[in-house]
C-alpha cells in the first residue's frame, strides 16, 4: 500500500493523525508540521526521544529535567506564534526577543524603570508574547491564586530563577545556530520536542 501522503513510497507507519499508513520519510519531514500528531504517537515520542539525546548536552538535559515546566511553556509559546502570527520567524528573531527580554529583567533586578524595544515587529510581538509569559510565572493573584499559567501546586519563580532560565535557552539557542543548519533549526527542533 502507498503512502497515504506521497503516493511513492510504501506505507509502513500507521499514522494516527491520518488513519492510514505513511512512510518513513512522510512521517519524519512532515511530523508536527503538515500533520498534526497526537502527543500519544509513538513515532512522535520516538523523535522527542532521539533529539534530547542527541542535540541536548548532558547539562541542558539535567536542567531542562529540572525545570521542565518552565521550559515547555517557553518554547510552547515561541511554537504557537510561529504556527500562529510569525510564520516566517527565524531563530536570529528569537534569540533577539529572548535577548530583549532577558535584559529587561536585568533592569528589572536592578529596580531601572525603562524598557527595551526591538524596531522589528517580529521580534516585538515576540518579546511582548514571552514577557506577558514570563510575568505570569511569577505572579500570584487573588484572581488566579497560582498564577496564569502554573498549575495548581507548582509555585510561582523568583526573578532570579527567570533570569537564569532564560540564559540557559538563550545558550541554548546561540549553540544551535553556531551549528549553521540553517535559518531556522531551533525553531524546528522545539516544534518537535513541543
Amino acid at each position: 500500500m502507498l503512502c497515504e501522503l506521497c503516493q511513492k513510497r510504501r506505507g509502513k507507519r500507521d499514522c494516527p493523525a491520518t488513519g492510514n499508513l505513511i512512510c518513513n520519510e512522510c512521517c519524519g519531514t512532515r511530523r508536527r508540521k503538515l500533520i498534526s500528531c497526537p502527543d500519544n504517537c509513538q513515532y512522535l515520542q520516538k523523535s522527542r526521544d532521539y533529539f534530547q539525546e542527541k542535540i541536548l548536552t548532558e547539562y541542558e538535559m539535567k536542567t531542562r529535567k529540572i525545570f521542565f515546566s518552565f521550559f515547555q511553556k517557553l518554547e510552547g509559546k515561541i511554537v504557537e506564534l510561529q504556527k500562529t502570527r510569525l510564520t516566517d520567524l527565524t531563530d536570529a528573531e528569537v534569540e533577539e526577543a529572548l535577548e530583549q527580554n532577558l535584559a529587561n529583567l536585568n533592569l528589572k533586578k536592578k529596580v531601572i524603570v525603562y524598557e527595551y524595544k526591538s524596531v522589528n515587529p517580529k521580534v516585538q510581538i515576540l518579546s511582548d508574547a514571552i514577557s506577558e509569559m514570563l510575568n505570569s510565572l511569577q505572579k500570584v493573584s487573588s484572581e488566579a491564586p497560582f498564577g496564569g499559567l502554573l498549575r495548581e501546586g507548582e509555585k510561582p519563580y523568583d526573578l532570579e530563577t527567570i533570569i537564569f532560565l532564560l540564559k540557559e535557552e538563550i545558550g541554548f539557542l546561540k549553540r544551535l545556530i553556531k551549528e549553521d543548519k540553517g535559518d531556522t533549526y531551533y525553531l524546528n527542533l522545539i516544534n518537535i520536542l513541543h
